[in-house]
């Protein structure tokens, strides 16, 4: 049990680091590229679905 929670804070840890790159991309102005990388994203995986 205390691997798991080790590993639990961790990934807790890159979640939340994650998170703010996220929130300082936005702030700068990288969503428009985010977004369009999602689409794509997106776009991709609907076709392959077909």
């Amino acid at each position: 049990t205390e691997n798991l929670q080790f590993t639990l804070g961790e990934n807790t840890e890159l979640f939340g680091r994650l998170q703010r790159i996220t929130e300082v991309s936005v702030k700068n102005g990288i969503s428009p590229v985010y977004r369009q990388n999602m689409a794509e994203a997106a776009c991709l995986h609907s076709q392959a679905r077909k």
